[in-house]
C-alpha cells in the first residue's frame, strides 16, 4: 500500500500502471492511497521496484507488505517505511 500528495491520485495511478512488475493498482479511500499487486522474480527485484515506487516525488509513504511464493502466502508480514 502507498500513500501519495493529495491531488496527485490520478497522476500516480497513471505512473504505476506502467511500471514493470506491478500487476493492479487498486484505489482505497482512507490512510493509504493505493494497494498493488507486485510480481517480480525474487526479493532483490521487489526491494528494487519498492524502491522506485518510494522515489517518486509524488509518494509520502508505504505500508504493510504480504509476500507469496507460487502462490503459497509467506510468513513475514512486514513494512517497507
Amino acid at each position: 500500500m502507498i500513500k501519495v500528495k493529495p491531488g496527485h491520485e490520478k497522476s500516480v495511478y497513471k505512473v504505476l500502471q506502467a511500471k514493470i512488475g506491478v500487476k493492479d493498482v487498486y484505489h482505497l479511500f482512507g490512510e493509504y492511497s493505493f494497494f498493488l499487486i507486485l510480481q517480480t522474480e525474487g526479493r532483490t527485484k521487489l526491494n528494487q521496484l519498492v524502491q522506485d515506487i518510494k522515489e517518486e516525488d509524488r509518494v509520502i509513504g508505504t505500508g504493510p507488505i504480504m509476500l507469496a511464493n507460487n502462490g503459497l502466502t509467506d510468513s513475514s508480514l512486514g513494512s517497507l517505511h
